[in-house]
């Protein structure tokens, strides 16, 4: 899953996916050129980091413009199931 967020003309990323080294997940965050990767043993730990971001950048007055979904990363919904 990718979310798009924009400011004033600028574009930021949070992308979910699975490590294709292992059976981690990674959450790429994107600002630019600037690009961090965090990996994550279990999936429930991957989706809290990202709400707490999309959160975080919610109130800095950033506004998520799309969503993708990637195949092969399960959402939170599918989990609480």
């Amino acid at each position: 899953m990718i979310y798009f967020y924009q400011r004033e003309g600028h574009t930021r990323t949070c992308e979910m996916r699975l490590a294709a080294d292992g059976p981690l997940y990674e959450l790429v965050i994107s600002d630019g050129a600037d690009v961090e990767v965090e990996r994550f043993d279990e999936i429930s730990a991957l989706l809290d980091r990202e709400r707490e971001i999309g959160e975080t950048w919610r109130t800095q007055g950033w506004n998520q413009a799309e969503r993708r979904r990637l195949r092969g990363v399960p959402n939170r919904r599918s989990l609480d199931s």
